[in-house]
């Protein structure tokens, strides 16, 4: 065995990273946007976290103050009504999410994956509001739905129904959060379409083919093949509608403004913290703190929920 300081120590060290490397070349992949997410997402989670026990302002100096930030927050009862409505409104968005539109991308992915009439022109118009801004998204909604001169009011009108059209979608707090599904769901259906549609050709053709001599018919074959094979990328972007949910901001605002629309229908937990930490006098002197505190709730509401998402979905994962 060679002594620590001989030079062959050294070489044999060199030759193990070398070969350490060449069997993970990957690396070399995600390194720089490792880098670069690491020193702009996760070092900034990271180092918000003092600030949360601190009343500062953010020019005077910090004075530490404990969980008095917290309970600031959950003391205050026009403050935790307002967080109450904008949670309860986040989670029956992604409740609605869930339920209709992650099946809806599912069906039009396998649809377009079995290439379908004119399938390429479909993939095009999904994707293509991946390229639109969210204020030109905000705009086409708010046209369509516009009261005079939107298709909305121009077909409640035409079956009957015109003082629905003078009243406005905006005007019922009912469709809230359902406009955001909708407007929303427009906006990103594309992404999610991709990658499924990715997921379901890695499946081994054989399989179906298979499938097919034993006369299974689609139905049986998407149920029993295809749905349990993409369990991972199903679990990947149930967590990620999860997180997009939670983070829901900017369509929120340009459709309801600062106050979440009617009554806060339209009030989510991203619009709720923009509120109360930009927009009241009463946090100047602590804006930092304040800021920090409510990026603690929902970082830590993101983390949990996330962790639990994967705990229980990738248990049920099946591979091949």
């Amino acid at each position: 065995m060679e002594a620590p300081g001989h030079p062959g120590a050294s070489i044999g060290k060199e030759r193990t990273r070398m070969s350490f490397l060449k069997k993970r070349p990957f690396i070399f992949f995600i390194a720089p946007a490792l880098i670069i997410y690491t020193i702009f997402v996760i070092y900034p989670m990271v180092a918000i976290l003092p600030y949360s026990f601190m009343k500062w302002g953010g020019i005077s100096a910090a004075q530490f103050v404990g969980f008095q930030n917290f309970r600031d927050i959950f003391e205050e009862v026009n403050v935790v009504e307002q967080m109450k409505n904008a949670f309860s409104n986040t989670f029956f968005l992604l409740f609605l999410t869930y339920l209709f539109l992650n099946p809806i991308v599912i069906a039009i992915a396998y649809f377009l994956y079995r290439k379908v009439y004119l399938s390429e022109i479909y993939k095009t118009i999904i994707f293509m509001p991946q390229f639109v801004n969210n204020v030109a998204v905000a705009f086409i909604a708010t046209l369509f739905f516009a009261p005079s001169v939107g298709l909305y009011g121009n077909f409640m009108t035409a079956i009957g129904l015109s003082e629905k059209a003078i009243a406005g979608i905006w005007a019922n707090p009912v469709y809230g959060v359902p406009l955001l599904l909708l407007v929303g769901g427009w906006r990103g259906i594309g992404y999610e379409t991709l990658l499924y549609i990715a997921n379901f050709s890695m499946v081994p053709i054989e399989l179906d083919e298979a499938a097919r001599i034993d006369g299974a018919n689609e139905w049986q074959r998407f149920f029993r093949i295809y749905f349990p094979l993409i369990s991972p990328t199903f679990t990947n972007i149930v967590v990620l509608m999860y997180i997009w949910t939670l983070t829901t901001f900017d369509i929120a605002f340009l459709l309801g403004g600062m106050s979440g629309g009617v009554n806060g229908s339209m009030d989510t937990i991203q619009l709720f913290f923009y509120r109360n930490v930009f927009g009241r006098s009463s946090n100047v002197g602590n804006f930092v703190g304040m800021g920090a505190t409510y990026s603690v709730i929902i970082l830590v509401t993101l983390i949990s929920g996330s962790m639990l998402l994967q705990w229980i979905l990738r248990k049920r994962e099946v591979s091949y």
